[in-house]
This record gives structure tokens, sequence and C-alpha cells, in this order.
């Protein structure tokens, strides 16, 4: 019985996350380590790495795809919610992207 509650509850948390818009804020940010924090759903509570205060949903991103916007191929990342977002001004190689650097605010993924 208890095990089968407990299966439900389960059930109904990964509905909710899984079905869950994002509503990502900044957590533990330390100024005087110069560190903006981590990204957090406030709603389902995941958690999605680094904070980026130049990313649109936020969240560090490290790798880049190619797309055709306008008959034009340009690089974008997949945001949060699914979108993409081409970004315009990409200085980078696309052949030497690593996940070390976000592409947003150009800080590195291990922070020190």
């Amino acid at each position: 019985m208890l095990r089968k509650k407990l299966t439900e509850i389960q059930q109904k948390i990964w509905k909710i996350e899984r079905n869950c818009k994002h509503n990502i804020e900044q957590v533990g940010a330390n100024p005087k380590f110069n560190c903006e924090g981590f990204a957090e759903c406030q709603d389902c509570n995941s958690h999605f790495g680094w904070w980026c205060p130049n990313s649109p949903d936020h969240i560090c991103h490290y790798f880049t795809h190619e797309v055709e916007a306008f008959l034009i191929k340009a690089r974008a990342v997949e945001l949060v919610d699914g979108a993409e977002h081409i970004i315009h001004d990409y200085q980078g190689d696309p052949e030497y992207e690593t996940d070390d650097v976000c592409v947003f605010c150009h800080e590195h993924e291990e922070r020190k």
C-alpha cells in the first residue's frame, strides 16, 4: 500500500516536471567570489546548471547547432522551453566548440 502511494506521488512529480513551463530563478549567487549562482525552476525545482545573465532563458549554454533562418545558415541554441534562439553575432568557430565556455556570457563551465 505504501509503495503504491509512493509510486503515484513519483508519477505526479514526473508529470509536473515534464509539463512545467520552467520559471527560472537565480539561486546561490556569491558576488564575493564573482559567482552568478545557479539556474533553478521555482515551480518544479529542476536544476539547470549555471545562471547566465546574458542568455534569454538565463541558463548557460555551451554548444550551438546550425539552423536555417530566412534562407541563411545561422548558429542557434535550444532554450529550456524548446525554442530555437539564433545567435546573430556568433563569433566562435563551431569546429572548436566545447563544453568549456558559455556561448552567451563566456564564463567557464568549471567555475573557480
